[in-house]
């Protein structure tokens, strides 16, 4: 017995198709659904043999990105699981909460250093000329006796 959940069976070099678009089942037919069949989980796609999956993954080409029978495939078995088993939803739970509570510690961050930190360059050299020219009128000295 197998405790995995299975959410469906993809059947791998399902059929061989020729250039020209013949197709050709080396291994038999319906081995897919079969399994499918004996396990209760649906057929989610078959994915035909194409030497050119094989060629392209070797170049680090996803085979899902050509304009073959497989690549038609494995986009059709991808959008049925994003649309049927794992559809988008919106972050709502536990992780969003926390993730909103970072950004908001980090704005807050972000807010005091800018307060506790001089406005800019200019005003800083402004500053420090105004307590240069208090220095000189006094004498240059710091007033401490």
């Amino acid at each position: 017995k197998n405790y995995l959940r299975i959410i469906g069976v993809i059947e791998n070099m399902s059929e061989f198709v020729d250039p020209d678009g013949s197709r050709h089942s080396l291994f038999g037919e319906g081995g897919g659904q079969q399994l499918a069949d004996d396990i209760g989980a649906p057929l989610l796609g078959q994915v035909p043999i194409e030497p050119a999956v094989s060629v392209n993954g070797d170049q680090g080409d996803p085979a899902a990105l050509g304009e073959t029978p497989a690549a038609e495939q494995l986009r059709a078995i991808a959008r049925v699981l994003a649309e049927e088993y794992v559809p988008p939803v919106e972050m709502a739970g536990c992780s969003a909460r926390m993730l909103d509570a970072a950004m908001a510690a980090l704005g807050a961050l972000d807010e005091n250093e800018s307060s506790t930190e001089p406005a800019d360059d200019a005003a800083t050299e402004s500053a420090s000329a105004t307590a240069d020219t208090q220095r000189s009128s006094s004498g240059g000295s710091s007033g401490r006796s």
